[in-house]
C-alpha cells in the first residue's frame, strides 16, 4: 500500500484543511480572495507532490537516473553525442537544465533532480489559471478548474524528465495563443457556430474575443522560440501539441493562420534528420489500433487484494474527469457559449488522435491524458459554474474535488513501496560509474536499479537497462556463474562481468514472479560468493555487487 499506510494521521489532517479551505474558497456565496485561494491551492500541490520526496533521501523515482545521467555527460564533456542515444538527439532539457546547473554551482543534477517534481506542478498551477482567466471572467471556473487540474493529474509525469519540461512549454504556448492570437473564425466556421448556437437557446449571450489587431513580431518570436525549444526536446510532445493547435489556427480561432505552418515545418525539419534513427530503434508508427497503443502492462503487479483494488484509482479519477467534464462542455454548450466550448472540447480531444499512430512504449496513454486535462479541467469547472451559484452546484462542486483528492491520494502513493529507489542503490550505480569499463557488462536483475546513473553511462547503456538475466534466472531451475557467462557471451565479448544485487531487487522478484522462483535470484548469489572466478567488489549493507573473470 506504499505510503497510504504509512503517513500519520496529521498527514491525512492537514491535507483535509488545506483542501476543506480550497474548497470553501469557491463556493462561498464570494469566492475567496486571490491571494487566499493561491495559498490554499499551493499549498495543496506542495503537500501532495512533496510529501514523497520529503521522506526519500535521493531522488525517488527510477527512471529520473537515465535523465540525471544525460545532464551530468553533457556537463562533464561540454556537448551532445546524437550516436549515444535518443535523449542526445533531443537534448533540450538536458542541455538547458546543464546550463543552469553550471551556472548556479551544481555540477551534478542529482543535486536539484528531487525538487522537479514539486517545482513543474507548481510552475504548471500557475500557468493553468493564467489559461482559464484568459477564458473566463468567472472566479468560480478559475478556481475550481485549477483545483481539478491539480487533483486529477495522477500520471506523476512532474519528475525531473524532458516530457515534464515539454508539458510546461506546451502549457506556455497554449497561454499565449489564447491571450494574443484569438479572432475569428472562417466564415463556414462561423456559420456553423451560429446554427448551433440557435440549436442551443442558450439564454447567455456569448462574449466573443473581438478579433485583435495581428500580433506583434515580438510575441510571435517569442511563442516560435518556446515551441523551438520544445521540439527539440520531447520526441511525442510536439505532435500531441500540433494535433490540437494547428486545426484552430487553421479554422481561424487563432491567428495568425500561418503560424500553424511554421509549427509544422519546425516539428518535420527536425524529425528528417532524425527520422532513420527513430525508425530504426522504435519505429514511427505502431499501427493504427487504439486499444493496442493505448494499453499498458506494468512490470511490477500490485501485490496484494488490497492494492489490486486501490490500482483502480487512477482510471476511476479519468473516467470521473473525463464523465464530468462531457456534461459541462453540453452545459456550456446549451447557455449559447458555443465558440469556447468548441475550442475548449476539441483540445481535450485532440490528444487521443496520437493514439492512432503510436504507442509510445506504452507510455502513450499517460501523454494523452496530461495533454488532455486542462481542457478537461475546464469543462468540470463550467459544469458547476456556468450558471447562478447555487446549492447544487456547491454540493456537487464540493463533493467531486473531494473525491478527486481521495482517488488521486490513492493513486498517486500506492506504489511507493514499489518504485522508490534507495540511497544504497544510487551509492552502488555511482560506484559502477566510475569503475566499470566500456568493454564490461553490467548485469542486474532489478527493473529499477539506477544502473545508468552518471556522465559514464554511454559505455554499458546498450546493455544497461533490464539487462536479460532474468531470462535465465526465471527460466532455469538451476543458474551458477557458468550460465551468466554463456548469456554474457551472447551479448558482447568481454572479460569481466559486473552480477548486481540488492534487497530491493529481491523484494521486486518476490512480488513479480513469487517465492519459489525468487529463490533462484537468492541461490544464484550464493553460488556467486563461492565461485572462484567471481569477488564480491561491492557491498553497503543493501547492494552487492560481483565481478565475474570470464573464463578463457
Amino acid at each position: 500500500m506504499g505510503l497510504l499506510t504509512e503517513f500519520p494521521a496529521v498527514w491525512y489532517v492537514a491535507l483535509a484543511c488545506v483542501l476543506g479551505v480550497a474548497i470553501w474558497g469557491v463556493c462561498a456565496r464570494c469566492v475567496y480572495p486571490s491571494p487566499l485561494m493561491a495559498a490554499s491551492t499551493g499549498g495543496l500541490v506542495v503537500i501532495l507532490y512533496s510529501s514523497a520526496s520529503l521522506l526519500a533521501e535521493v531522488p525517488r523515482l527510477p527512471w529520473t537516473y537515465k535523465h540525471i545521467a544525460v545532464t551530468d555527460f553533457i556537463v562533464a564533456n561540454g556537448r551532445v553525442d546524437p550516436s549515444i542515444d535518443i535523449y542526445n538527439r533531443w537534448p533540450g532539457f538536458f542541455s538547458g537544465s546543464a546550463f543552469l546547473g553550471e551556472m548556479t554551482g551544481y555540477h551534478n543534477a542529482l543535486a536539484y533532480a528531487a525538487s522537479a517534481e514539486t517545482a513543474f506542478a507548481l510552475v504548471n498551477l500557475v500557468l493553468m489559471l493564467a489559461i482559464v482567466r484568459a477564458l473566463s471572467d468567472n472566479s468560480r471556473v478559475q478556481w475550481t478548474a485549477t483545483l481539478v487540474f491539480v487533483l486529477s493529474n495522477w500520471v506523476n509525469q512532474n519528475y525531473y524528465s524532458p516530457q515534464a519540461f515539454a508539458f510546461t512549454l506546451y502549457l506556455t504556448v497554449c497561454l499565449a495563443c489564447f491571450t494574443y492570437l484569438r479572432g475569428t473564425p472562417v466564415t463556414w466556421v462561423a456559420w456553423v457556430e451560429e446554427k448551433l448556437r440557435l440549436l442551443s437557446r442558450g439564454s447567455a449571450p456569448e462574449a466573443h474575443h473581438s478579433p485583435q489587431q495581428p500580433a506583434g513580431p515580438r510575441v510571435i518570436t517569442v511563442i516560435l522560440a518556446v515551441y523551438a525549444v520544445l521540439v527539440v526536446s520531447h520526441q511525442l510532445s510536439p505532435y500531441l501539441a500540433m494535433l490540437g493547435l494547428v486545426p484552430l489556427f487553421v479554422f481561424g480561432y487563432f491567428r495568425p493562420r500561418l503560424l500553424s505552418l511554421a509549427f509544422v515545418v519546425i516539428t518535420l525539419l527536425y524529425l528528417i534528420p532524425n527520422f532513420e534513427f527513430i525508425e530504426e530503434k522504435y519505429g514511427i508508427f505502431s499501427g493504427i489500433d487504439v486499444v493496442s497503443n493505448s494499453s499498458n502492462t506494468p512490470e511490477v503487479q500490485p501485490a496484494t487484494d488490497r492494492a489490486r483494488l486501490v490500482a483502480y484509482a487512477a482510471p476511476v479519477l479519468s473516467l470521473i474527469t473525463g464523465g464530468l467534464a462531457a456534461a459541462g462542455y453540453v452545459k456550456h454548450m446549451l447557455r449559447g457559449q458555443v465558440r469556447i466550448t468548441l475550442m475548449v472540447a476539441w483540445l481535450s480531444f485532440a490528444p487521443l488522435l496520437g493514439l492512432l499512430g503510436q504507442s509510445y512504449g506504452g507510455e502513450a496513454r499517460f501523454r494523452v491524458y496530461l495533454f488532455a486535462l486542462p481542457w478537461l479541467a475546464i469543462g468540470v469547472a463550467w459544469l458547476f459554474w456556468s450558471g447562478p451559484r447555487s446549492r447544487r452546484a456547491m454540493v456537487g462542486a464540493a463533493a467531486s474535488l473531494t473525491a478527486m483528492a481521495a482517488l488521486f491520494t490513492a493513486a498517486y502513493f500506492y506504489m511507493e513501496a514499489t518504485y522508490r529507489v534507495i540511497k544504497e542503490d544510487v551509492v552502488a550505480g555511482q560506484w559502477l560509474d566510475a569503475r566499470v569499463r566500456e568493454e564490461d557488462l553490467v548485469f542486474e536483475t532489478n527493473f529499477f536499479f539506477p544502473l545508468l546513473i552518471g556522465p559514464n553511462y554511454p559505455g554499458y547503456l546498450e546493455w544497461g537497462k533490464n539487462t536479460p538475466l532474468a531470462e535465465i534466472i526465471f527460466d532455469s531451475p538451476d543458474v551458477w556463474a557458468k550460465d551468466v557467462e554463456a548469456l554474457a557471451d551472447t551479448v558482447r565479448d568481454t572479460d569481466t562481468i559486473y552480477v548486481v544485487f540488492s534487497d530491493t531487487q529481491k523484494r521486486h522478484a518476490v512480488n513479480q514472479y513469487g517465492p519459489k522462483d525468487a529463490q533462484r535470484l537468492f541461490g544464484l548469489e550464493r553460488e556467486l560468493a563461492t565461485a572462484q572466478n567471481a569477488e564480491n567488489v561491492f557491498d553497503n549493507g543493501a547492494v552487492r555487487i560481483y565481478r565475474i573473470s570470464a573464463s578463457p
